[in-house]
Formats: structure tokens, C-alpha cells, sequence
């Protein structure tokens, strides 16, 4: 039969040994438990039970395990509702990359959904990304802020420079005084432009180079295009179509 018993005080009991055969109920705002081990019998201990929203307390709160640490702030190993992530908190961790979290020690990976240690990416990447001297056929990042290899490849956020080609936003030069830039088709292929090509007027004109045909722009002159060609035999200005009708009458 059902007992209550009430009392306004503490009340102790003392046993060397106390067993309870039956279901136990605590109700209460703390359950404190000292002693020196303990051990539990189930398998999966249930934390936020009674939880009747969506999520932990909605979807916005936490819920895990806090590690008393004397005069130094708690840890936690907590699973945060509302980004969907475990995550190892301290609260001391000041660093600019992972403030307030704590780091955690796991064993190589031995599959494909194992977490990966710092050392087994660093093998894996075979070196490829480094913070010391690069070598040729890498990418090295330096604690700059850029990518580079070898100083023929650099990457610093604006601009990507491979050897002595800068590419910037809307941009193609060479960084070589009077360097040549080139751009070819493979084989038989052309050089296909789909837009508008604009040529800044040269003050003078080039020298002729040996099996090449060089076109540029120059202030227009007689043959009323403003287009030149200069070649190792020739210097002269493309005709436009009006200037060439009006050639053919009088010539």
C-alpha cells in the first residue's frame, strides 16, 4: 500500500549498504550524487528529458555534459540545436580562429567517415600546402595571407601572378619592361573575340619584325581608318571604305 511520509527538515539515512528494490522517482530542482565511483548500468543516459518543443527548448539551447575545473572556468561537451552541431566549448580560449572552443584529440583515421587528424591531412596533402619555403610543382600558403609556389605562382587576394603575367580584375599585363604578352589557339584553331576591340593609339610607329605582321592603332591619317600595319617591307595605314572610293575616282 502507498506511503507518504512528510517531514520539514533534513532527513538522513545512514547504512553501510542501501538497497532500493524498485523503481526510484526524484522530484526536485537538484539531485546532487557524491561519492568517489560511480557506475551506471544503462547504455544511453537521456539528458533534457521532458523537452516538449521542437528541438532542444524550441531549437535555440544546448544540451550535454559540463566539467567542474576548481578556479578555472567549466567545459562542456554540448550539442547546439540551433546549428545543428556538437561542439567542445571553453570558454578560456581566446584564439582568433575557434574562440571559446575547446580542441579535441582523436586517433588517425582508418575510414573514410573518420575524423581527420591535422597530421593525416598534412600527409595526405603530401606537402602541398606548407608555411615554409615552397618547392616547384606546389601551391605553398604563407602566413602573409598568399598562395605561392616558388615565387613563379602568387596569389595575394587581388591579383594571381604566374611567372611574369599579372591577371586582376578586368586586366591582363606583363610585369617585364617592354615584355611580350601572347595569346594563341592550339593548331588551326583561331583566336575567336566577342566583343568590341579597343586599341590605344601608339605615338610612333613599331619596327618591323621578320615573319610577322604587327596592327595597332595611330591617329588617322590619310587613309582615314586610324588601323596600321607594319611589317619588315611595309608601314602604312589600312583604308577605310570611303577613303578607297574616293582613291579609285581620282586614281
Amino acid at each position: 500500500m502507498a506511503e507518504t511520509k512528510r517531514i520539514s527538515d533534513q532527513y538522513t539515512i545512514s547504512a553501510p549498504t542501501i538497497i532500493i528494490d524498485g523503481n526510484l522517482t526524484v522530484s526536485g530542482s537538484t539531485t546532487s550524487v557524491e561519492t568517489t565511483n560511480s557506475t551506471i548500468t544503462d547504455n544511453i543516459i537521456v539528458l533534457n528529458e521532458g523537452e516538449t518543443l521542437a528541438g532542444i527548448a524550441g531549437g535555440a539551447g544546448t544540451s550535454g555534459i559540463e566539467i567542474e575545473r576548481g578556479s578555472l572556468t567549466n567545459v562542456s561537451f554540448v550539442y547546439d540545436e540551433s546549428i545543428f552541431k556538437f561542439k567542445a566549448l571553453d570558454p578560456d580560449n581566446t584564439d582568433p580562429v575557434g574562440a571559446g572552443l575547446a580542441k579535441i584529440q582523436v586517433a588517425e583515421p582508418g575510414t573514410a567517415s573518420d575524423a581527420a587528424t591535422k597530421n593525416y591531412v598534412d600527409t595526405a596533402a603530401s606537402g602541398a600546402v606548407t608555411s615554409a619555403a615552397g618547392v616547384e610543382n606546389s601551391i605553398q600558403f604563407n602566413t602573409s595571407g598568399a598562395f605561392d609556389g616558388d615565387s613563379n605562382l602568387l596569389y595575394d587576394g587581388t591579383s594571381l601572378t604566374v611567372g611574369n603575367t599579372n591577371i586582376s580584375t578586368g586586366a591582363i599585363t606583363v610585369d617585364d619592361t617592354n615584355g611580350n604578352l601572347e595569346l594563341s589557339a592550339n593548331g588551326t584553331g583561331t583566336l575567336y573575340v566577342r566583343s568590341v576591340v579597343r586599341m590605344e593609339n601608339e605615338a610612333s610607329d613599331p619596327t618591323g619584325i621578320a615573319g610577322s605582321n604587327q596592327l595597332y592603332a595611330k591617329a588617322t591619317g590619310e587613309g582615314g581608318s586610324g588601323i596600321y600595319f607594319s611589317n619588315t617591307d611595309n608601314t602604312d595605314e589600312l583604308v577605310s571604305k570611303s577613303k578607297a572610293i574616293v582613291f579609285g575616282i581620282i586614281f
